[in-house]
């Protein structure tokens, strides 16, 4: 028993040296949603808390990001996030992709399917009151016109 802890606490040090790259950048450059579109602080703000974590080129990282194996699985869900829909690059989307991203945004937080719970069990700034729901689901909807 005791070689089998020793051997799992010397993987588990070892682990920590393989790191994936941070994502940290400028989430409001030329090419940003908030750039491009300039939508009120209102919603500027619940982006900011609910989505940019995933979906934009800086990310704020909790503590235990520097922990592998945690570290592995957060940088695989903002690639993946990032990949679907990224507001640091909204002006590189088509107008017909923007409409399409825009639509969706607005079927997936009416249904309350993002922020994902996973996400908002450890980022309660970014639980959506049905208020913040309803004004997120008129704006992108508006914007999908």
């Amino acid at each position: 028993m005791k070689q089998i802890i020793i051997f799992f606490s010397v993987v588990f040090l070892l682990i920590q040296f393989i790191r994936p790259e941070k994502n940290i950048g400028f989430s409001e450059t030329e090419t940003s949603f908030v750039a491009f579109v300039q939508p009120p602080d209102s919603i500027r703000l619940l982006l900011t808390n609910a989505c940019y974590d995933c979906h934009s080129n800086n990310t704020k990282y909790p503590w235990y990001s520097n922990i592998s194996p945690f570290s592995w699985y957060i940088s695989s869900n903002i690639e993946k996030g990032k990949k679907r829909l990224n507001f640091s690059e909204w002006t590189k989307y088509s107008v017909e992709d923007r409409n399409e991203k825009s639509l969706s945004i607005s079927k997936l937080v009416k249904r309350r399917w993002m922020p994902l719970q996973e996400y908002v069990a450890q980022h309660q700034e970014a639980l959506l009151t049905n208020k913040e729901v309803a004004m997120l689901v008129d704006f992108f909807d508006n914007e999908s016109k």
